[in-house]
């Protein structure tokens, strides 16, 4: 999920983007947008919203690129 957030355009997110982008549900994607606010890799702008620090976003797209085409935005989203 880290890399994949690095790919986007957005300077925040929340569930919905991360769960359009990655294709899963949005119950998935939040228990990993808490985990990586834990981590210090996304920090909470508001209640449910989450930012990513200029440097991290550059370094999660470095891994997303080394990562191949496995680790791509996904177009559409299946409920």
């Amino acid at each position: 999920m880290f890399r994949l957030l690095g790919l986007l355009p957005a300077a925040e997110l929340d569930g919905e983007v991360g769960a359009a982008a990655s294709r899963l549900p949005a119950a998935e994607v939040a228990p990993l947008l808490v985990r990586l606010t834990d981590a210090n890799l996304l920090s909470t702008v508001r209640p449910g919203r989450y930012a990513m620090h200029d440097l991290l976003r550059e370094f999660a797209a470095a891994l997303a690129a080394s990562a191949g085409p496995r680790c791509r935005p996904r177009p559409g989203r299946t409920s």
